[in-house]
């Protein structure tokens, strides 16, 4: 496991995801399984997304993994479109959605921006008030996501549930502040 570095910014996470280059994902021939460079990639010939893992981009719930894994940290969270409604076509269209959460603030999605290719940025910060509306927009209420920690599962309203690990939305973060 790679060290954890002491402080972890908006930044450092874009430097380290936020292209394809930068976190190691390259296309591989479905057929053969080898590599292919972008620029080899002929109209007839069938492609995957691969982490720098070998697994396969295309589950979004190994994009989460492999971020943890390579940082050394981090949350497994997720949701099922039926319990917390989004508005993005591709989410909605896989029923559901899993994505890393790292120091319990910045979201680490690199199946939304490197897959789908829906989004420009793959990192999104839960304390950023310029944020909410896209983390709202894509994740849906915080309250609703589902944890997996080790071989556990925890629902929204599991009394299991880690209080610690609990999130919330910046719009609901400021309605607590201001009934303190």
């Amino acid at each position: 496991m790679p060290p954890k570095p002491q402080k972890i910014t908006r930044q450092y996470l874009e430097d380290k995801y936020g292209t394809e280059e930068a976190c190691g994902i390259h296309q591989q021939n479905y057929s053969t399984g080898e590599r292919v460079e972008y620029e080899d990639i002929t109209d007839d010939m069938s492609t995957i997304t691969m982490l720098p893992n070998d697994a396969s981009l295309a589950i979004c719930t190994y994009g989460a993994q492999y971020v943890i894994k390579d940082l050394g940290e981090g949350d497994l969270y997720g949701f099922f479109v039926k319990d917390n409604p989004v508005e993005d076509s591709e989410i909605t269209g896989s029923e559901g959605h899993d994505f890393a959460v790292i120091r319990g603030r910045y979201i680490v999605d690199l199946w939304i921006k490197h897959f789908v290719q829906t989004e420009d940025k793959a990192i999104f910060d839960l304390q950023d008030p310029e944020d909410a509306a896209k983390i709202t927009e894509l994740y849906g209420d915080p309250r609703k996501w589902t944890l997996s920690l080790d071989s556990n599962s925890f629902e929204p309203g599991d009394p299991a549930y880690p209080h610690s690990k609990r999130m919330v939305s910046y719009a609901q973060r400021q309605e607590l502040a201001l009934a303190m």
